[in-house]
């Protein structure tokens, strides 16, 4: 198995970014307001502190909780902030692109099998691309009846640390990733949020 860094290493974050284009600059992008909650969501809308999430289907394996306001990531800031041909399918941002939430299901090949492999990879390949990095937790984790790779830890980017969490899992024989990512100055009122919604993740085959 070899796993692309550019996709799943989204920490680059830099303050001074572009915000994000007007609602609608994307196609199918838009202000979530739950209004792209599936009828039939497993998910229940929630408040984290002073944050409400609503459930949305980011990708057809996946349904999660998403801050109301959040929109799509623009062209433009998509460019910026994951440079390369292996950007996420998918990045929901607040408005000043400060906190991220990226989705892919790539086409690298994986089984259930083969989760502590996937493991050891992801880690040893973090671990090479940000050697200085602070890790808070690398390990293994049940949820939702599925099996997920996680990984947190701050990185430095361009001006700022930044805390990242992911998580992978196999998905129709495919490896899906989730990340988030805040600046380092908003993790106080971002991370237990963070938390929030990748622990919301339900992964369907």
């Amino acid at each position: 198995m070899r796993y692309l860094i550019a996709i799943l290493l989204c920490v680059v974050v830099s303050s001074g970014c572009q915000k994000p284009a007007a609602p609608g600059g994307n196609a199918g992008a838009g202000s979530n307001g739950g209004a792209g909650a599936a009828s039939a969501s497993q998910l229940q809308p929630r408040t984290v502190g002073n944050i409400s999430l609503s459930p949305i289907r980011v990708l057809p394996a996946l349904e999660i909780l998403i801050p109301d306001g959040f929109s799509e990531m623009d062209d433009d800031m998509m460019r910026s902030k994951y440079p390369g041909p292996n950007s996420p399918a998918v990045v929901y941002t607040n408005e000043a692109g400060s906190v991220n939430i990226a989705f892919n299901h790539t086409q690298d090949r994986a089984s259930p099998s083969q989760l502590q492999q996937l493991h050891q990879q992801l880690d040893n390949s973090i671990r090479q691309a940000q050697p200085n990095a602070r890790w808070m937790f690398s390990g293994r984790w049940h949820h939702h009846g599925r099996e997920w790779v996680q990984l947190e830890f701050q990185s430095q980017a361009i001006d700022t640390t930044v805390h990242n969490m992911m998580i992978a899992t196999p998905v129709e024989g495919r490896i899906l990733i989730v990340s988030f990512n805040c600046t380092d100055e908003l993790s106080g009122e971002w991370l237990g949020v963070g938390r929030e919604i990748i622990g919301s993740s339900i992964a369907n085959e």
